[in-house]
């Protein structure tokens, strides 16, 4: 069950275990945020279970992520690999950051387009789905004179669901080459993968394959959508976004790094998560 108690130390705990299906009519996790679960969110001693099942046919194995250091949005995470003995020497440490607070975002700015329908997956059922050019100015971060990559932009197609769930991303983006340009220097940003051009030349990078997925961990019922992506042109991988989950995803693949270059995914499902967030500040 989806737990938040107030503990005597004036610390509210979000935790979430044991992987399973849920009932349909189990509501969902409430979650009003526009942005997911992030490790800046939770205090120091909050966790996370992962499961990895490598695609190359090796044997499974869990990580245990853990919030150390002190309290703050500069968050320090340890990570520990568990087996039969117990962990394993923990490695530290990567940190974590609320999107924007380094200063390094580029500049974005968008311009609605229209309202269309969007099936996911192929599903006869459409929703509405608000789509805007999205216009990213990839010198805009350049520390360099002159900037290698002065004039880069990407430009894209982006569609969502609005009113939409809240924290939930893009249901899809399809770059757009002919507006875009990258001047292929080094240092500089690339163009993204994606499937095939479509009629209008855009490029499919990102979509959603189903909406409104339930995700079930300890009787709680979390909200997702699976997500379509592109590594390389001819190797898409899935992955489960689920705002009220820490780090925002229940399930994703990345390529597999025991594989020794063979072409295999390894697939990620969160096990459990135990976030201790700090009480609301007051006005």
């Amino acid at each position: 069950m989806w737990r938040r108690i107030l503990t005597l130390g004036g610390v509210a705990l979000v935790a979430c275990t044991s992987t399973h299906r849920v009932a349909a009519s189990q509501p969902w996790v409430p979650w009003n945020r526009p942005a997911s679960l992030g490790w800046y969110d939770c205090e120091p001693g909050s966790t996370l279970v992962e499961r990895h099942t490598p695609g190359d046919g090796g044997l499974p194995f869990e990580l245990r992520r853990t919030r150390i250091g002190d309290p703050g949005i500069r968050a320090q995470v340890q990570t520990e690999r568990l087996g039969p003995q117990g962990a394993q020497r923990p490695t530290c440490c990567r940190l974590a950051f609320p999107p924007g607070v380094l200063g390094h975002e580029p500049d974005r700015e968008e311009r609605f387009l229209r309202r269309e329908a969007f099936q996911a997956g192929g599903v006869k059922v459409e929703v509405e789905v608000e789509v805007v050019r999205r216009t990213t100015r990839l010198d805009s971060g350049c520390d360099t004179v002159p900037c290698p990559c002065l004039g880069d932009v990407l430009v894209e197609e982006m569609s969502s669901r609005r009113p939409g769930p809240a924290g939930e991303g893009a249901v899809r983006i399809r770059f757009d080459p002919s507006r875009s340009h990258f001047s292929r220097a080094q240092g500089c940003s690339s163009p993204p993968h994606g499937s095939a051009p479509d009629a209008r030349g855009l490029v499919e990078t990102r979509v959603a394959t189903a909406l409104d997925v339930p995700f079930g961990l300890q009787g709680a019922r979390h909200r997702c959508m699976r997500v379509r992506t592109w590594l390389s042109p001819d190797m898409p991988v899935e992955s489960l976004e689920c705002p009220s989950v820490l780090e925002g995803r229940a399930m994703w693949q990345t390529p597999d790094a025991s594989a020794r270059g063979a072409r295999t995914l390894e697939t990620t499902e969160v096990v459990s998560f135990d976030c201790k967030e700090s009480p609301p500040r007051g006005p």
